[in-house]
């Protein structure tokens, strides 16, 4: 009998668990798996525990930032970076989805600016913080771990039955360290395997905000059975929050809204597969649609005992399809219940998109229109933000709605961009511009520079380079009193193994305004967020300072 098919007869046997099991013979187990993962080795030339991802451990609390050049005048709120943090000595392989998720924080008010950082303080940190070590099997045990990551993880079920490990379920087991959601006055961190967790917010008497880092999960009020989605679409002429999640447990994919004053109005199972879909992280909307992309990277544990080694696996066979799902009513005609799918005949994986919206062809057929980036392929190490990883094409799709057909699809771009930006107010509206994460350095570790893209024009207009630093996503800010599209900034936080800064660009132009040097670096991370300062006054009471 192997050492996997062992762990999972102790499982299952209660007695044997009792008497043989005890915690001495686990921790026997933990420096068995920490062998033979060879996490040392492995970790020594891993990109993701150096270099880079190299974590911080310093955490500021208004610390003031030098700033070159002068800060726009109407650029006043806070600027918010999610990402993973490793606090303690690894104990598995790490990956780009492992280590406590912290938040990076820039508040810009009158022309100056100040930095904090906080970790995210979810049960997984509170224990570890507790026992002063990692405690949890990584994602990078069992992307390429093969049997040994399997059995990492049943020992790890066999801890939570014996109160070694404290016992959280899947949808409480997150580090929420991906991206970040503020809506109807709540801050959220988010990761597309847990519940959002709703932070603390503490606003002194003259705006300025205090992150602890504290909070809770939010299941509202019990109603959501499902992972919430690292990326919800806040729809502009509503407020609702809509989003797409998937389940490996129940192998299903769910939809979900929010309403504007942030309960759960809609949450329901659209579809189930077995192998099951293995990422669900972004989607899109339109002003009558949703619309899930489900894809070919899948999800099945038996692949832990064949050649990937991992559970996610490419499969080439599985081909990328679009579930549209009408969301409001257009004009007197009842809503479409049904999901639609829509075939494209090829396989493909898509981590961001870029928005979609409705036309009428010149039949007067109603179409979607959507962009993504798109890869055709993928490693099952998950390799994001690494030079192994592939490289996405930006393709563009017309969904006839009344024939049920592709109509058109085209790729716009074939070089490598990825996290887009667009003006938030034109999402699931017809639009110009979106501006691309620039991917193309043959280093392969985020962006080296942004590109500002024509949507209608199919055509590159203006670049910038970030140089000698890297960055990870061009956020654009609009300026209060927007009129055209470009109306705003560019927002994007600088990295490099000494030091960051925080850049900001004229959106119109791509030239650059100003620089904030921060007091100190910061690991490359995932999503990043922009509250307006006149969004938080009103629906925060502000407590003292």
């Amino acid at each position: 009998m192997n050492l996997l098919a062992l762990s999972i007869a102790l499982f299952f046997t209660p007695g044997i668990i009792a008497l043989v099991f005890h915690r001495p013979i686990l921790r026997t187990l933990d420096r068995f798996f920490y062998k033979k993962l060879e996490v040392e080795k492995f970790n020594a030339t891993n990109p993701y525990a150096q270099g880079l991802f190299r974590p911080t451990h310093n955490e500021c609390n208004r610390s003031e930032i030098k700033i070159i050049g002068e800060l726009p005048s109407d650029l006043n709120g806070i600027y918010l970076r999610n990402g993973p943090n490793q606090r303690f000595e690894p104990t598995g392989r790490m990956h780009m989805f492992d280590g406590e998720g912290m938040i990076h924080q820039i508040q810009i008010q009158d022309g100056k600016a100040y930095y904090s950082n906080t970790y995210i303080k979810t049960p997984k940190y509170q224990f570890n913080a507790s026992a002063q070590k990692d405690s949890f099997t990584h994602v990078g045990d069992l992307a390429g771990g093969g049997a040994m990551g399997m059995a990492k993880i049943v020992c790890e079920l066999l801890k939570k039955r014996l109160g070694m490990l404290p016992k959280l379920s899947r949808l409480e087991s997150g580090s929420n360290s991906t991206a970040l959601l503020f809506h109807h006055g709540k801050l959220f961190a988010l990761q597309e395997i847990s519940y959002p967790f709703n932070l603390d917010l503490d606003f002194s008497s003259t705006g300025a905000l205090k992150l602890s880092g504290e909070g809770a999960f939010e299941d509202f009020n019990k109603r959501l059975k499902a992972p919430f989605s690292a990326h919800v679409k806040i729809d502009p002429q509503t407020n609702d929050v809509v989003f797409f999640s998937n389940s490996v447990d129940t192998k299903e994919i769910y939809y979900a809204e929010l309403d504007p004053k942030g309960e759960l109005k809609t949450f329901k199972a659209i579809k189930k597969d077995n192998p099951c879909i293995g990422f669900l992280h972004d989607s899109f909307i339109t002003e009558h649609f949703a619309i899930c992309p489900d894809m070919s990277i899948r999800f099945d544990v038996q692949q832990m005992n064949k050649d990937p080694q991992s559970p996610w696996f490419f499969d080439p066979n599985t081909t990328l399809k679009f579930g549209v799902l009408q969301r409001k009513k257009i004009g007197e005609s009842p809503i479409q219940e049904t999901v639609q799918w829509f075939d494209t005949e090829k396989a493909g994986f898509i981590w961001h998109t870029i928005n979609a919206w409705e036309e009428r062809n010149s039949s007067g057929e109603l179409e979607l229109v959507l962009f993504a980036p798109v890869f055709d392929q993928y490693p099952s190490n998950i390799p994001i933000h690494l030079p192994e990883e592939p490289h996405a094409t930006v393709q563009m799709w017309r969904l006839n709605l009344e024939k049920g057909t592709i109509s058109e699809h085209r790729t716009l771009l074939d070089r490598f961009f990825e996290r887009p930006s667009i003006n938030d107010r034109y999402l699931g509206k017809r639009h110009r511009f979106t501006y691309l994460l620039d991917k193309t350095d043959p280093r392969g570790v985020l962006g080296c520079g942004v590109q500002k893209y024509h949507l209608q024009e199919e055509r590159i207009v203006k670049s910038f380079s970030y140089g000698d630093f890297f960055g990870g996503e061009p956020l654009f800010v609009a300026k209060k009193d927007a009129v055209e599209e470009d109306d705003g900034y560019i927002v994007e936080l600088l990295m490099s193994e000494s030091e960051s800064q925080l850049i900001v660009l004229d959106a119109n132009s791509l030239e650059e305004c100003t620089r904030l040097i921060l007091p100190q670096r910061v690991p490359f991370g995932v999503h990043s967020l922009w509250i307006p300062q006149n969004d938080i006054q009103p629906t925060v009471n502000p407590l003292s300072s």
